[in-house]
């Protein structure tokens, strides 16, 4: 059987000095084209570990799924759901008007009005109440301030105005209450 070397009739000091370019050359493309792709393995060894583990953080966040949706329930269940804007207005009025019965505030006028904010989302409406008051103490102010923030309240203060009256004794002022509903989808 004829060998390759045979087939192009090298003689054997051309034999051997092919023989070596070849090895030099297989050497060479090795230290230029393999070896700088060593460290490849590692940094693909580290990002397959990277995503088994977020991968593992994924699926144990989907099996709390139906805890999830247990708990969305619940708080949907909490949460006034009105369905009209003219009931969320007069449910921001019933809720108001106790509080400030019971602090003594003098209200000499109401107005309710839908809150366009561009704090509000695609699941909450905000509705607005301004009340003016009149001989008010202070004691009974603060008293309505913080029975605002009683219990599940989702109305915030976001205006207040007060000056002394002329007797220098009462309060008068205004303040505006701005209250989230959700959205009946």
């Amino acid at each position: 059987m004829e060998s390759f070397f045979d087939k192009l009739g090298l003689r054997p000091a051309e034999r051997r000095l092919l023989m070596g370019v070849g090895v030099a050359l297989f050497i060479v493309l090795n230290i230029y084209l393999v070896w700088p792709h060593f460290s490849d393995w590692k940094k693909l060894r580290t990002e397959i570990d990277t995503a088994k583990a977020t991968l593992a953080q994924y699926e144990a966040e989907q099996a709390k799924l139906p805890e999830y949706q247990a708990h969305e329930a619940e708080l949907k269940g909490k949460g006034p759901a009105i369905a009209t804007t003219a009931e969320m207005s007069l449910a921001l009025i019933k809720v108001v008007q106790p509080k400030a019965g019971r602090a003594g505030i003098n209200v000499v006028q109401w107005s309710p009005s839908r809150g366009a904010s561009a704090s509000a989302s695609e699941f909450f409406e905000e509705h607005t109440l301004r009340i003016s008051f009149r001989n008010t103490g202070d004691k009974e102010l603060l008293k309505f301030l913080v029975s605002l923030g009683d219990g599940d309240s989702v109305i915030r203060i976001r205006d207040l105005s007060i000056r002394p009256e002329a007797s220098r004794m009462k309060l008068t002022g205004s303040l505006t209450m701005v209250a989230s509903y959700q959205k009946v989808q």
